[in-house]
């Protein structure tokens, strides 16, 4: 769509390169990062002996005691991550459109579509995933962008002479998707702060990295308006070397499970996997060739690029596509809302930016007293199984004294200096008096740990002993998911309420006229995009955090009810039928007018109300009934 010059593509691929090498998370932030990734995994100890005993127990070898980590930091972001994935991931949908009693149709219209989207485009999986960064590293990024592509379908063909009437076919299909972003490879503007990078933020973007079929599938999925297609052949050109392009090396791979030995290490040789699927050179280049592609959101002028393009001399945003260094694609990002597509958030916000702990951060320092202690407590068995003593090693020799069966027969040496076997060997005695302190310093050391976050044990799906009332372990366990709710209330307002005012925004803008079902009824709702942009503005979207129970105030409008129905005044004035049905499509009964009767069930249902309402006939003597 847009002929921009080779200057023009060569500005905007070195500034893409230019801030990705510049404001990649990187650095400090990446070894923060892998530091609470290991801890996590169990895998923060680095020492010689905790790497020789990880290499014993994969090579088979389990006559020692292994060294371990205390799961202390999983056990806790484990229950944490369970109870946020219940609050905002398990809706369907996950966001609710709430609206007062006139707009509840195209309040459907709107539910549907977000339903639809989210089976399609998988909302559920991401936003686990993001949970689990906000927990761990409290920063997460995720990308609210509207998407094109091309699925595969099944339509009905009938063929002459074929018994088969079924066949693929693909179709275009649209909608929001949801996406979260590794923090290791994601790039922002660190001139402001995270949660205000998508009003804010110059820039916002992510590196990925391909081999050649995957670059050739992800240009392919490009909208083809805006892809650049000499850049393209310049990329996939094979060099008089045999290389297909080369990389920056900017995507970042962390290296977290430090105790896994190398196959060499188990093998005693490493294994050529192109000798054994038997690669020719022809493939063997376009199998090894490897891409990094830069996504990157940014607000530019485009005058300053030398682009012609509208409006040239305001601000914009444009995503660009650079793979390899070159730019392949460039599109002006007409949203509506102004907003860089990727939104980051934060669960502790206190204007600190970065300086604030994360939740695992708050408990990895209490794990690793406690590994202390059970390391302790785990080289005091090895001594008691492991004696130690002082021996001659003119009488002994260390391979026998140190053989590796406790059965094997040690040989002596004796001659005529050396004839007493008593000199030959002088155990030391072990007496061990600090396991008792280790283990109750463990439990006040769990008990900490529990304090510190606020997960106490039945949260984490243990049995609590004590003689507490049901109402008394409710107030508990009320107070405990305080805790958990001050985060998840930092998450809904710094990143879920811009995410869904971009979903919003996004379907007034390329919702399309189309037929689907409500994803909590079942009933077909026909979406018009005439009404939905003449009166979606007014829509507020709830989720797990604010349900549309609350939003809506059913609780208030259902005690309402219940007084309007013994105060007569109160009953002719308002329509307690209304208040039922609104009170149930907020809470996602969208097929209640399924329900409704027609109109000579109506007449019907009156003459049974007004029979029974009518006074029993006396009867005579003669059993004739009087009037």
């Amino acid at each position: 769509m847009f002929n921009f010059s080779e200057t023009t593509r060569e500005e905007l691929a070195n500034y893409v390169m230019r801030v990705s090498t510049e404001f990649q998370v990187k650095g400090a932030m990446r070894t923060r990062f892998e530091r609470i990734d290991r801890g996590l995994q169990r895998e923060a100890d680095k020492t010689k002996e905790a790497l020789a005993s990880a290499k014993a127990r994969y090579g088979g070898d389990l006559s020692k005691i292994p060294d371990f980590e205390l799961p202390l930091g999983f056990v806790q972001y484990d229950a944490a991550l369970a109870w946020l994935t219940s609050v905002f991931a398990t809706g369907v949908p996950m966001f609710r459109t709430v609206s007062n009693k006139k707009l509840e149709k195209v309040a459907s219209m709107m539910s549907a579509l977000v339903g639809r989207d989210q089976t399609r485009y998988g909302w559920t999986g991401e936003m686990v995933k993001t949970l689990g960064q906000l927990l761990r590293y409290n920063l997460t990024a995720m990308e609210w962008s509207w998407k094109t592509e091309v699925h595969n379908t099944v339509v009905t063909r009938l063929s002459d002479g074929d018994v088969r009437t079924g066949a693929a076919d693909s179709v275009t299909v649209q909608g929001n998707a949801l996406r979260n972003l590794q923090m290791y490879n994601t790039i922002y503007d660190h001139t402001c702060p995270p949660n205000e990078v998508h009003k804010y933020g110059a820039f916002a973007g992510y590196i990925e990295r391909f081999n050649y079929i995957r670059a050739k599938m992800f240009t392919r999925e490009l909208d083809d308006t805006y892809l650049i297609k000499p850049a393209l052949k310049h990329l996939f050109k094979v060099r008089s070397d045999g290389t297909i392009g080369s990389t920056r090396g900017l995507y970042y791979t962390p290296n977290i499970r430090l105790s896994d030995p190398v196959e060499s290490q188990l093998t005693g040789q490493s294994i050529n996997w192109e000798l054994f699927f038997g690669f020719d050179s022809k493939n063997k280049v376009r199998n090894k060739g490897e891409f990094e592609a830069i996504t990157l959101y940014a607000r530019i002028i485009p005058i300053e690029f030398q682009m012609k393009v509208p409006a040239r001399s305001q601000v914009q945003v444009w995503k660009l596509i650079v793979m390899n260094g070159i730019l392949i694609y460039a599109e002006p990002v007409t949203s509506g809302h102004g907003y860089l597509p990727i939104v980051l958030s934060q669960a502790y916000d206190e204007g600190m930016d970065m300086q604030n702990k994360s939740f695992v951060e708050n408990i990895l320092p209490i794990q690793d007293v406690g590994t202390s202690i059970v390391k302790g407590t785990m080289g005091a068995m090895r001594r008691n199984i492991a004696d130690r003593g002082i021996y001659n090693q003119a009488m002994i020799n260390p391979e026998d004294i140190n053989a590796e069966s406790p059965t094997a027969k040690i040989p002596a040496r004796l001659n005529r200096f050396n004839t007493d076997l008593r000199a030959a060997y002088l155990p030391i005695d072990y007496r061990d008096t600090v396991t008792p302190q280790f283990t109750q310093n463990l439990g006040m050391i769990l008990g900490f740990a529990d304090q510190v976050n606020g997960i106490n044990q039945a949260q984490q799906g243990n049995f609590v002993k004590g003689n507490k009332t049901l109402f008394e372990f409710s107030t508990i366990m009320s107070k405990a998911d305080s805790r958990l709710q001050l985060l998840a209330l930092n998450f809904e307002n710094s990143g879920l309420t811009v995410g869904k005012q971009i979903i919003k925004i996004n379907y007034l803008i390329n919702a399309q006229n189309e037929l689907l079902q409500d994803p909590d009824g079942g009933e077909d709702v026909n979406i018009d995009p005439v009404e939905l942009r003449k009166l979606a503005p007014e829509f507020r979207m709830a989720d797990g955090l604010f349900p549309a129970t609350k939003l809506g105030n059913t609780e208030v409008l259902m005690a309402a009810f219940n007084l309007m129905g013994q105060n007569q005044d109160l009953a002719i004035d308002y329509k307690l039928g209304d208040i039922v049905v609104s009170v149930l499509r907020q809470q996602g009964f969208d097929d209640i007018d399924s329900y409704k009767r027609t109109d000579q069930e109506k007449q019907q249902y009156i003459m049974q109300l007004q029979a029974m309402q009518q006074p029993p006939q006396e009867e005579n003597t003669d059993g004739q009934q009087q009037p």
